[in-house]
């Protein structure tokens, strides 16, 4: 009697939904290993940026970005970096009815001076992508407290990340500067983390 040396139907069907799941599996894996590598370019973007405030520190006795007063109003949020592939502007966040986007012309002067750090003249080169072509980091809010003559300022370094907050920085997210408040309206699983603890230098007025 002669046997047929080709798979059955049964057989073929089985191969298939095999395949299927090591390509699925794979793709999942795939998936986490991209979105893994893009927040850690994240994180050292924000790492980068921290200090290079501290050297800015160091070596002129304040930060490149200053607040102007102990209020919100007197409080700033810039963007760390140009952003000009990204259309001028990072951040997303929500006002009124509408999306905005923190622009980043406002950090021209904090661009200049952060380039004083480096012998290039260039400030730190963010690697980080946007995230769903929407939120795009890093984001430094510094204010500032004055008690008696002493006045402290505080940076808070803030970066958006896909698969939680990395080691050494802190979930943000619910407690954004209020000029970003609304950044994540409409985004779900997003992170808004802060590097921390947060940078913080007093000097004494006279």
């Amino acid at each position: 009697m002669h046997r047929s040396n080709g798979f059955t139907l049964v057989e073929l069907i089985l191969v298939i939904v095999v395949l299927g799941i090591l390509a699925a599996i794979a793709a999942i894996s795939l998936g986490g290993f991209i979105s893994s590598s893009h927040d850690h370019a994240r994180e050292d973007d924000v790492r980068s940026w921290a200090s290079t405030f501290d050297l800015y520190k160091s070596r002129f006795g304040a930060y490149p970005a200053m607040p102007t007063g102990n209020t919100p109003g007197g409080d700033v949020t810039l963007c760390l970096g140009p952003f000009s592939s990204a259309n001028n502007k990072c951040g997303q966040y929500k006002s009124s009815t509408s999306y905005k986007f923190l622009p980043a012309s406002s950090s021209s002067t904090l661009l200049s001076n952060a380039g004083k750090m480096s012998a290039n003249g260039q400030a730190p080169i963010d690697s980080g992508l946007a995230i769903n072509n929407l939120l795009i980091g890093p984001i430094v809010y510094v204010k500032q407290s004055t008690s008696g003559s002493t006045v402290t300022v505080t940076a808070r370094f803030i970066n958006f990340f896909e698969r939680g907050c990395p080691s050494n920085f802190t979930d943000v997210s619910s407690s954004l500067p209020t000029a970003i408040s609304l950044v994540l309206s409409g985004i779900s699983g997003v992170k808004a983390c802060a590097l921390s603890p947060d940078k913080t230098f007093s000097y004494t007025t006279s």
